[in-house]
């Protein structure tokens, strides 16, 4: 089954505000969104009002690049109302990377040169304003990424930072991570001078692999000792590699009436508790352990769940499978083998005793459920002194009267002599592929001549 896509609402703002306080808008702009969903946004659309400040728009969850098509311009907008066109610059690259990710806040701003003033966001959203600089500002911190970036695990990033202007005296920049459980930042200081403020210096982002499966989140924060520079915040979004999942050992067996262990365990460090059930497919198998929970300080041990093979009447081993499942992760299933005990045999005399001109019954049965219809005959190999009554002669037991007895009548006929005899009469398995075999029963005749 597919699920839905995780959907974030992608809000465009179209003013922003320069440090000297005055108030810019965007006008005849074309912007192109491009990722796992494509977008095309007017400012001048029809459909739109044409003093709107913000342009909205639903995005699938993912990574994202925003183009600014050329013909776009700025109007300075004063406080009656009264809106000017300007020359400005974009800044920003041509192609400026976002991402949209569930439950998280992105922020992303088209540069025309300074911040931008923020606008508030849902979760998943990203808030895309513009920022112009017209010439008020005296000093601020520029980096290469603005606004955020999406790393992997185990990835990492070149930040370049510069000045935008020349200082009079040296200036550094303090590189703060608000979690290094997420993400590093190295080196923690760069140093500009009258000289080289406008040198890239080079700042190595590397995103921490964690035990957990959950993507995170922390800020990069760019500060400078110097009063008047605003600190300039760099969202890193970092996508988890792990997958959590449901560890179990190998296949067992297990004798018939005993009862064997299994291991079964986390891939990852869970958020929460996760509550791991077991369930057999068949009562030849029980599971005598509880569910197993997990949390987030014991995901790493293993846990041991015992399950028990059920004496049955049959003498056939089977493989039995059991289940591990909890919710929201793939089910997996272990086989067990139930190895039988039971060995098929013959319930009878082994030594019957009748005198001369009587009959007796050999009582016969198995000692478990052959599982399929096995027929037997018997003969005698001296009919003279103890003959196999026909109509008894062939019995057949099967899974619904092995254990019930069948009775195989012998007669000892009358003769002219004095003597005692023997006779064996066998009892001749006749179904192929069963581990029954012949069976023989000695038979005394007392002679009462």
């Amino acid at each position: 089954m597919t699920s839905a896509p995780d959907l974030g609402q992608a809000d465009f703002s179209l003013s922003g505000q320069s440090p000297s306080g005055a108030h810019y808008r965007l006008r005849h702009a074309d912007l192109t969104i491009s990722g796992p969903t494509t977008r095309v946004l007017h400012t001048d659309d029809p459909s739109y009002d044409p003093d709107a400040t913000a342009l909205s728009t639903n995005l699938s969850a993912g990574t994202y690049d925003l183009s600014l098509a050329d013909g776009w311009y700025l109007e300075r907008v004063a406080a009656d109302g009264t809106a000017t066109r300007v020359d400005a610059t974009r800044t920003s690259p041509d192609h400026l990377p976002f991402a949209i990710a569930a439950d998280m806040h992105t922020a992303v701003t088209l540069r025309f040169q300074t911040s931008g003033e923020p606008v508030s966001m849902g979760n998943g959203d990203a808030d895309i304003g513009i920022a112009v600089d017209d010439g008020s500002s005296s000093q601020a911190i520029v980096p290469s990424i603005d606004g955020q970036i999406l790393l992997l695990e185990q990835s990492s990033a070149d930040l370049r930072v510069h000045l935008a202007k020349r200082p009079a005296a040296e200036v550094t920049v303090s590189i703060h991570t608000s979690n290094a459980g997420v993400v590093t930042a190295s080196p923690s200081e760069l140093t500009f001078t009258p000289d080289n403020f406008d040198h890239d210096m080079h700042v190595q982002l590397v995103a921490v692999h964690d035990a957990n499966a959950t993507s995170d989140a922390a800020t990069i924060s760019m500060t400078a000792n110097l009063a008047g520079v605003d600190a300039v915040p760099l969202r890193v979004i970092v996508q988890d590699l792990d997958q959590q999942a449901i560890l179990v050992g190998a296949p067992i067996t297990i004798d018939e009436g005993m009862t064997g262990t299994v291991s079964v365990q986390l891939a990852a460090q869970p958020v929460g508790d996760v509550t791991v059930s077991v369930q057999s497919a068949d009562p030849r198998v029980a599971v005598t352990s509880p569910p197993v929970t997990f949390r987030p300080d014991n995901w790493q041990l293993a846990h041991i769940v015992t399950l028990a093979a059920v004496k049955d009447d049959d003498t056939v081993d089977s493989d039995i499978p059991v289940t591990f499942t909890s919710l929201g992760l793939d089910a997996r299933t272990l086989s067990v083998h139930v190895h039988d005990l039971d060995v098929l045999g013959l319930n009878v005399t082994t030594l019957v005793a009748l005198a001369e001109g009587s009959q007796t019954w050999l009582n016969v049965s198995l000692t478990a459920d052959p599982g399929t219809s096995i027929a037997l005959a018997a003969t005698s190999d001296a009919p003279a002194v103890v003959s196999v009554s026909p109509s008894t002669s062939t019995v057949t037991f099967d899974s619904s009267n092995w254990n019930q007895p069948h009775w195989i009548v012998l007669d000892a006929p009358a003769d002219a002599d004095h003597a005692d005899n023997t006779a064996t009469v066998t009892l001749h398995v006749l179904t192929p592929g069963t581990s029954l075999v012949d069976h023989d029963v000695t038979v005394h005749v007392s002679d009462h001549d």
